[in-house]
């Protein structure tokens, strides 16, 4: 009985959220559709006056509701009185959910302090992100005495692993590169200075050296002169966590006076604390790393002021994995497509790989001093200790109060402690508005580095993959183990583990105990290290992120494409997990901040992010006034848009947001329609790919990305053979990366949707990236090849497709809308809302400059309208022709104007559209006298 009344009451709201008509929603936009903004509360500068009139402000100029952040930039601004969490703090939060209670406005609280991603002092290392570390040595001698330096243990944290020994293949047994070591300089050092050399290269990584600038050079260098010419492939540099950002790069020498370059190496995360340099051997008698920081200072902005900080440099020339660093997900973003998606390189050196079955696990021959009271049978082995320490990470950027370590991404465990420190507190002072003005908590973006272990990682491993990972941990360092296909295979389903932990654990945890608050979760679009799709999907809200990088159209484009493409993915999200999606909008550089950008500026970049399936745009930022007598006031330095009630257009700024919410509302009726679901291969992390939806995808067809979740969980096929999901997205095609190997179970869900009338674009793969089901490569292999002939043979011809091209003919499938005519660049979207018999195209000019294009559009209605968003007007078009089912007219765009064009079964209004050509009514070639606005509106308080 509940069942089925919870049924009817869901019809009941699905019935009333469709009882808006179009006409409706445009000319009356629901207050659900007022765009948000971001808030920053900046460093204590926070004030009750301040913010009431900010929330004030924020109702009357027609906004909805707040991100709010308390951040500090390091101290660029001074601090204000009101400590993080202090009672002041807590009172001040109160007072905002009740004064945006009493104005209708909504409040997306941060879930800790700063933008990244979540934490603070209450999370000790043992809670906080860990990495995999180790220490190896060869043992030349079963006599030789085994005792490893004290383990890296940052924050005094440090746990075991294992302790793995194997014969040390014949193509590895050489010399430690420290014995060939004549000398080493550390830039900047004098013999009186502090800086001992050696710590470079002892085998310790809690020893340091601080390279300086050399003032010969004016370079940063750490060099190593060698006894004789020395050979080597591998370089490989640990430095200290927080550290520089920029690139690394080796240089070699006969003579040490004229080096030259043989790689290079970029660090750029804050977090990233490793350098892999990978190269054809070269023989040298001198090396120099040279570290060059980066010179952008933007991305100092959030984390303090740090130096070159070096624990440890790593020669030698044995034969390694290609990108092993990223591969075993010690460097972030730890996805690479060109290294999924290449065929794996089988040649070896003779010798150069491990045996699986000589690996021995030594651990319990460890004690507490480091000492392995372990004998080798015979010589030259090979002994690691595997172990986690803390990466570091720290929340960021903020205040003393609030700044501590990142939570733990793959723990259930520290997520509740964390949760229990700031939003559960939060919410129980606040309760009674919770759900009504305190409805949701966020993570923006991941600015954190990598994590790639934890407690019970092995355990978690073994559930998902069905083998334990211990004995092959070598091959995290980029050590061969059986083969390359076997090897590369461990990494893939490493890194696989650690994805769907990061987005089950963490995304998916995050929205569990909010839910439990009573509270909605919201995401924002992730790095590439993770399946994107599927962790926003854990989200209840989903965020695009949209950057702003200069006034100028021009120098703008790469970001509205990088927009477009990352709206796209989260757009995508929301389809296949049925989530609404948002977008953190406009946040600018210094190039288009600094008071310069109004909203014609930026209107072309809020359509793209329309026309690729955001239904809320979120202005990034207004900033926390805690004045009411100072203009402009408080800002967050060189980022974001001043977009606040200190702008001197603030008065004129509801037209704005009154375009927003007609046009948020209008694309939240009816159903997108697409043509295109496109698979971004079976990776161990989604990318999204900005080939496909850019150049690949023929021009007039619009599309959507999906990953292996989403295909293997979440997509049916309709009657029609379509693809589609429970949001009521639908699909004529499924196009599918060109990925060099896929999974048997992918191959089989492909299968099984032929089977069921799909039809599927793309080239066939050749193996598998995983070990998970078998050991035996060559039998899952045969099981691949079988599947591929299946699925690529005769039987189903008429639905396997190598080209777009040839499905969309073969179909029949038309262009849904082409635009001619104009050189100018457009963007659309189109919604069927069948409920009404009508179809919706949403169509903007991104261009500073006016158009007058062709329309030629895949739909008819008996009544043609246009729409205009900004102005509210609805016009009905009298020349247009119908033809083929498809709608043709001319239509003038001014500049960065944007239009919906409206194909109903009955017209809404008798007036017309004015098609007449402009002409010119009177030259003024005399003084003229213009009056603009002056004041600003009144405002009631």
């Amino acid at each position: 009985m509940r069942r089925l009344l919870l049924i009817i009451a869901l019809a009941f709201v699905s019935l009333n959220a469709n009882a808006v008509s179009i006409k409706q929603a445009f000319d009356t936009p629901e207050d659900s559709h007022k765009p948000w903004v971001f808030w920053y509360w900046i460093n204590g500068n926070i004030t009750e006056e301040g913010i009431k009139a900010d929330l004030e402000s924020m109702a009357d100029a027609g906004l909805g509701g707040v991100v709010l952040m308390h951040i500090n930039e390091h101290h660029v601004i001074p601090a204000g009185p009101v400590e993080f969490l202090s009672e002041d703090y807590e009172s001040l939060l109160a007072f905002t959910f009740e004064k945006a209670s009493e104005l209708g406005l909504k409040v997306n609280l941060y879930n800790s302090e700063g933008w990244s991603v979540a934490g603070g002092p209450w999370i000790n290392p043992e809670d906080g992100m860990k990495e995999l570390v180790w220490s190896e040595q060869q043992v030349h001698s079963r006599t030789q005495s085994i005792i490893f330096p004290a383990p890296h243990a940052p924050l005094n944290f440090y746990e075991d692993i294992a302790v793995l020994a194997f014969p040390t293949p014949q193509a590895h047994i050489e010399q430690d590169f420290q014995e060939y070591i004549a000398k080493a300089k550390i830039s900047g050092s004098t013999p009186q200075g502090t800086v001992h050399a050696t710590n470079a290269y002892d085998s310790d990584w809690n020893t340091l050296v601080y390279p300086k600038v050399d003032d010969e050079t004016k370079q940063r260098f750490i060099q190593f002169d060698f006894s004789e010419e020395y050979t080597f492939r591998n370089v490989f540099v640990k430095f200290a966590a927080y550290g520089m950002m920029g690139r690394n790069h080796l240089l070699i020498s006969n003579d040490g006076e004229n080096y030259q370059e043989v790689a290079f190496s970029k660090r750029g995360q804050i977090y990233d604390d490793l350098s892999c340099f990978q190269f054809e051997p070269v023989k040298a008698k001198y090396a120099r790393i040279v570290f060059q920081p980066t010179d952008n200072k933007l991305l100092y902005t959030a984390m303090p002021k740090v130096d070159v900080a070096v624990r440890e440099v790593i020669i030698d020339n044995k034969q390694r994995i290609a990108n092993w660093c990223q591969k075993a997900a010690h460097i972030f973003p730890f996805h690479m497509q060109e290294t999924e998606r290449e065929a794996i390189n089988t040649s070896l050196e003779n010798n150069a790989s491990i045996n699986l079955d000589a690996i021995v696990d030594v651990t319990q021959y460890l004690d507490e001093n480091g000492r392995l009271n372990w004998t080798p049978p015979s010589d030259n082995w090979t002994v690691i200790r595997f172990g986690m320490s803390s990466t570091e990470a720290v929340n960021r950027p903020g205040t003393a109060k609030g700044e501590g370590l990142e939570v733990d991404k793959l723990s259930e465990r520290a997520l509740d402690k964390h949760f229990e420190h700031y939003i559960k507190n939060v919410a129980s002072r606040s309760q009674e508005h919770v759900g009504d003005s305190f409805v949701s908590t966020h993570a923006d973006s991941w600015e954190v580095g990598r994590q790639n272990w934890t407690q019970e990682f092995e355990i978690d491993f073994k559930e998902r993959r069905g083998y334990s990972p211990i004995r092959l941990l070598p091959i995290t360092l980029g050590y061969t183990v059986k083969n390359a296909m076997f090897s590369e295979r461990f990494l893939w389903d490493y890194r696989k583990t650690l994805a769907e932990l990061i987005a089950e654990r963490f995304y998916g945890g995050m929205q569990k105990r909010s839910n439990q608050l009573g509270l909605k979760f919201s995401a924002q679009s992730m790095k590439p290290f993770i399946d994107n799709l599927q962790a926003l999907g854990k989200a209840d809200i989903i965020y695009a992120n949209s950057a702003f990088r200069s006034i100028n159209p021009a120098e703008n484009r790469p970001n509205q494409e990088f927009a477009y493409v990352t709206a796209k993915m989260a757009a995508s999200a929301g389809s296949i997990y049925n989530k609404p999606v948002r977008s953190e909008s406009f946040t600018s550089l210094p190039q288009a901040n600094r008071w310069l950008s109004h909203p014609l500026t930026y209107k072309s970049q809020a359509d793209t992010d329309l026309a690729a399936g955001v239904t809320l745009t979120t202005h990034h930022l207004f900033t926390h006034q805690p004045w009411t007598t100072l203009e402009p006031g408080m800002t967050l330095g060189y980022w974001g848009l001043h977009f606040e009630r200190t702008q001197t257009w603030w008065h004129e700024i509801n037209t704005w947001n009154e375009y927003l919410t007609r046009s948020h509302a209008m694309l939240s009726k009816g159903q997108p329609v697409f043509d295109v679901l496109h698979l971004l291969g079976d990776d161990s992390a989604t990318t999204s790919d900005k080939e496909f939806a850019l150049k690949t995808l023929p021009e007039g067809y619009d599309f959507e990305f999906i990953s292996t979740d989403g295909l293997m969980n979440h997509v049916d096929v309709n009657e029609r053979g379509q693809l589609a999901f429970e949001s009521g997205r639908t699909y004529n095609l499924l196009s599918i990366s060109p990925d060099v190997s896929m999974r048997v179970e992918v191959l089989e869900q492909i299968k099984s949707l032929l089977e069921r009338g799909v039809t599927v674009v793309g080239l066939p793969p050749t193996f598998s990236p995983s070990l998970e089901g078998s050991f035996d490569i060559s039998a899952t292999d045969g099981r691949v090849h079988h599947l591929v002939n299946e699925i690529w043979g005769a039987r189903f011809k008429s639905q396997v497709f190598k080209t777009l091209e040839d499905a969309l003919n073969h179909k029949g499938i038309q262009p849904d809308v082409l635009i001619s005519h104009t050189d100018n660049r457009f963007v659309w979207r189109h919604h069927d809302v069948s409920e009404e018999n009508t179809d919706v195209y949403f169509i903007s000019n991104l261009d500073q400059r006016a158009a007058e294009i062709e329309l030629d559009l895949r739909a008819k209605g008996k009544a043609v309208e246009i729409w205009d968003p900004l102005s509210g007007k609805r016009l009905l078009a009298s020349d247009y022709v119908v033809e083929n089912g498809r709608t043709r007219l001319k239509l003038r765009f001014d500049q960065a104007q944007s239009l919906f064009v409206v194909l109903a079964p009955q017209k809404s209004t008798g007036k017309l559209l004015n098609t007449s050509p402009i002409r010119q009514l009177q030259v003024l070639d005399s003084p003229w006298q213009v009056e603009f606005i002056k004041g600003v509106k009144n405002q009631t308080h």
